[in-house]
């Protein structure tokens, strides 16, 4: 796998605070990700490379343990190869902005531990919004998952005091934190025992109780709030469950207190089949109203996703965008230059997308498949020896064998557009999925998704 090259580097960086040029993502060397069955990644793309088991290992193990150092080794080096897929495209487009890795540019130094906690350790949700997944909301059902949550919770609360007085920020989300008692335990916790820490929440804010607004008060908090339309009939279509006109009523009061503090809101926004018109009304309406917007990327399910549309119809969302972006009115100001900024990386993402779809990509076979892991295990594992190696390859052998077996047997039907999906994945990305999950998880992800 072939390092970033120099010149694109450096146009990336030329569009990222001046002391954070050094590497090109910092994640690994300041923040840890914990999920819901306790499995730790450096950030919420790479959650197949995972780090360590929290339930089984201590924090500061798996801080300091050799898969963490693999990939800042890797990251050192310019390479984006241990589950870094989506930064890694979007750096090689040039499409800078969209590139998640910056929202890790914050921070002048190199901590000796870690500034910055993800924690999504809980899929407790009172909605079911059409694109979310049961891993993300408990109201969602689906043959393919059961809802595991066996995360170490007493353990993780002891473990935090070591780390409260380091930490910077952190960041709790889905499913909705605001119904979730233990989080109200370690915003306590983090309150009390570090009040400078920021605490970033992103929450459907359906739900704005006296007990919610009386812990806001007491500490340092930043609320991403998530809304994918201002118009009722639309936004209840998505947000299922969800009261348009009370979480109205709820975002003006998260609004003022942002305000008071001299922060900005932050809106979440997913374009879906359903939405994707309104999205250039939605950031002028941040733009006037001095609103942070973020637009994510959804895949998911692949009757929503715009990035499931053919070529045709990705043209002309392109088309209208590109004429909607002119019309929005531009000036200096931090947020409306960061709104347009995500706007026009989304956009370049839907442009992106449609070229690539216009490529026809060829579809692996197996033996091709087995040949590529080689590759990459022999060529990018350094820090392993050659009998480590060797070791290595012959496990990925079996497990190869194993996922084959079992889509021959249960679903013969779906050999090819397995293949087809498995084809369109950094090579990467399968031998983590395949080091972190057994064989049968695996193929449920690939079936939920096709």
């Amino acid at each position: 796998m072939s390092e970033i090259d120099n010149q694109t580097v450096k146009l990336y960086n030329k569009t990222r605070k001046l002391f954070r040029r050094k590497y090109l993502c910092y994640a690994p060397f300041l923040s840890l990700r914990f999920n819901q069955e306790g499995f730790v990644s450096p950030c919420c793309h790479t959650y197949n490379y995972r780090l360590g088991d929290f339930n089984s290992e201590t924090i500061l193990d798996i801080w300091n343990g050799r898969k963490i150092n693999d990939l800042r080794a890797s990251i050192i080096n310019r390479k984006l190869n241990f589950g870094c897929v989506d930064c890694k495209a979007q750096i090689a487009n040039k499409n800078f902005y969209a590139v998640e890795a910056r929202k890790y540019d914050i921070l002048p130094y190199i901590p000796k531990y870690p500034a910055f906690f993800e924690i999504q350790t809980s899929n407790r949700c009172n909605l079911a919004c059409i694109m979310c997944k049961p891993q993300n909301s408990n109201q969602i059902t689906s043959e393919l998952y059961k809802n595991v949550n066996t995360f170490n919770n007493e353990k993780f609360l002891n473990e935090l005091n070591f780390f409260i007085p380091h930490l910077k920020l952190t960041h709790f989300c889905g499913g909705e934190p605001f119904i979730e008692e233990k989080y109200f335990e370690m915003w306590q916790k983090l309150i009390k025992g570090n009040s400078k820490i920021r605490i970033d929440i992103t929450s459907n804010i359906t739900i704005l109780n006296d007990k919610t607004k009386k812990l806001l008060e007491k500490g340092n908090f930043n609320i991403n709030v998530s809304i994918d339309s201002f118009k009722k009939d639309t936004f209840e279509k998505i947000r299922r469950n969800a009261d348009f006109d009370k979480v109205m009523t709820n975002f003006k009061y998260i609004q003022d207190y942002h305000k008071k503090r001299g922060k900005s809101v932050n809106l979440n926004i997913c374009p879906i089949t359903e939405n994707w018109e309104e999205i250039p009304a939605i950031i002028d309406f941040c733009n006037k109203n001095e609103i942070l917007v973020k637009i994510n990327n959804v895949t998911h399910p692949s009757h929503l996703s715009l990035f499931n549309l053919s070529v045709d119809e990705l043209k002309n969302i392109y088309s209208f965008y590109a004429i909607a972006l002119d019309n929005i009115k531009y000036n200096k100001a931090y947020i409306v230059r960061n709104n347009i900024n995500n706007f026009k990386a989304f956009i370049e993402r839907i442009k992106n997308q449609y070229e690539k779809k216009s490529v026809k990509n060829e579809v692996l076979s197996k033996e091709q498949l087995i040949n590529n892991i080689k590759v990459f295990i022999l060529s990018e594992m350094k820090s392993l020896t050659a009998l480590e190696k060797g070791e290595l390859l012959q496990k990925y052998l079996l497990k190869i064998e194993t996922f084959f077996k079992i889509i021959e047997t249960k679903y013969p039907e779906k050999i090819k557009p397995i293949m087809a999906y498995i084809s369109g994945i950094d090579i990467a990305e399968i031998i983590f999925s395949a080091e972190s999950k057994n064989m049968d998880e695996i193929i449920k992800d690939i079936l939920f998704e096709i």
